[in-house]
């Protein structure tokens, strides 16, 4: 399976390509417009390059990037790679790609595979499906995933899928920062990073590889590219590096002015959130008469472990914001909702909803309202009835904008036990 992290790139043209320099030549069918080579080909030219005793070899691993004068991105992550082993089929039998819907739209894929007869199998859009992104344990998270199986996947065969990714600032004027790996698991032929943008856009970069940067700046818009390979199969990954190391080579970029920029952002945000959280007589009450700043310290950090259970609700903007204890808005009380009138065996509901103004209504995570329009049994309709909350009839059909199914328990691993009815 091969997947593409969050990331932004674009098209860029070919022409630019040519014009900064390559270390490969621009003729190879691969470095053409993505998904256009003639297929024979590419065949051939992916038959002519060495993988030794590899079950597949990737010819070009490329991350795009494209930004606009406000400093929003589009972009591309593009895989080229032959399967020689039937041994390594079920490894690139499939594509997904992940993406966080606050502040990136849906990633398109596109893929097709070439077989060894030159028949050309491309990806049918209505095999990609859509589901939960994979959740820590103690995460809880709105991100999504979508994937899809590589039609045609067999030995002798050259795949090639582009993953397009369309990308908002999370944070006001904090940029995007990102970073691209040089390396895999299989034999590596071309590796390629590209920047394309305006050129009063500040990239700032960190190079911690052995490529070096190649740069042009033409007609208002600056053009880099980072380029490597081969490079051999990486074997051997060392693990539990401190989060700021890479046990690969990489190139890091950043479109944010200053870290001191994004810090003081960022601490807006999280001094609006705690204003009126009366985290001061929290605070006075742990640290009680003690003056030693280790013993205060100590005395908080207690108080926090004691009365603090870390469960990450990173829906929406709750990824950075943070959310706290006794706010509405924050969905952070004990059973996520703050209305003692309202109660329910469990909180599969009270999880995604609080109560808004009124009884009759409910406020969404982002702010929005809503009202419980139609029940899903007889059991179902007793809370919102004795609430005042109007339900529509059984006939149907309705104009329903949010569902919510009740469970009597998820746990951490999403198996849901149902029962008769009623549960939410």
């Amino acid at each position: 399976m091969q997947s593409f992290p969050g990331r932004v790139a674009s098209f860029a043209a070919v022409a630019l390509f040519a014009a900064a320099g390559s270390l490969f030549p621009a003729d190879l069918p691969w470095n053409g417009t993505p998904l256009t080579a003639d297929p024979k080909a590419m065949l051939a030219a992916a038959e002519k390059v060495p993988a030794g005793e590899a079950g597949a070899i990737v010819l070009l691993d490329e991350a795009r990037y494209n930004f606009d004068a406000q400093g929003h991105a589009v972009s591309t992550r593009r895989l080229v790679a032959r399967i020689i082993a039937d041994s390594a089929v079920d490894d690139w039998s499939t594509v997904e790609a992940g993406w966080s819907p606050w502040f990136q739209e849906k990633p398109q894929i596109e893929a097709r595979v070439i077989s060894k007869d030159g028949t050309v199998h491309v990806l049918e859009p209505k095999a990609i499906t859509e589901s939960a992104g994979q959740d820590d344990l103690d995460i809880f998270s709105d991100n999504r995933i979508i994937r899809a199986p590589l039609p045609g996947i067999a030995a002798g065969s050259v795949l090639e899928q582009v993953v397009t990714y369309t990308h908002k600032t999370p944070i006001a004027d904090a940029g995007l920062t990102d970073r691209f790996v040089f390396g895999r698991g299989v034999p590596l032929q071309q590796a390629r990073l590209v920047i394309d943008a305006p050129s009063a856009l500040a990239i700032h970069t960190t190079n911690r590889s052995e490529t070096k940067e190649q740069k042009t700046d033409e007609n208002g818009r600056q053009h880099i590219v980072w380029e490597a390979g081969p490079i051999a199969a990486v074997e051997n990954y060392e693990y539990y590096l401190p989060y700021d190391m890479s046990a690969l080579p990489y190139v890091a970029f950043s479109t944010g002015r200053s870290w001191q920029e994004v810090a003081h952002r960022y601490a807006d945000i999280v001094e609006q959130q705690i204003k009126d959280a009366g985290i001061e007589s929290e605070v006075k009450a742990a640290v009680g008469n003690a003056t030693d700043r280790r013993e205060v310290i100590a005395r908080i950090l207690a108080s926090i472990q004691k009365n603090v259970r870390y469960a990450g609700v990173e829906v929406g903007e709750g990824s950075i914001v943070p959310m706290l204890v006794n706010v509405p808005q924050t969905l952070c009380d004990a059973n996520y909702v703050n209305n003692g009138a309202i109660t329910t065996p469990d909180s599969a509901l009270q999880f995604l909803v609080y109560p808004g103004p009124s009884t009759s209504s409910f406020n969404m995570y982002d702010g929005t309202a809503a009202q419980v329009s139609v029940a899903s049994g007889v059991s179902a309709t007793e809370l919102p009835t004795a609430l005042g909350i109007p339900l529509l009839d059984d006939a149907g059909p309705w104009q329903i904008a949010v569902a919510f199914d009740g469970a009597d328990e998820v746990d951490p691993v999403l198996d849901l036990i149902k029962g008769h009815g009623g549960a939410h």
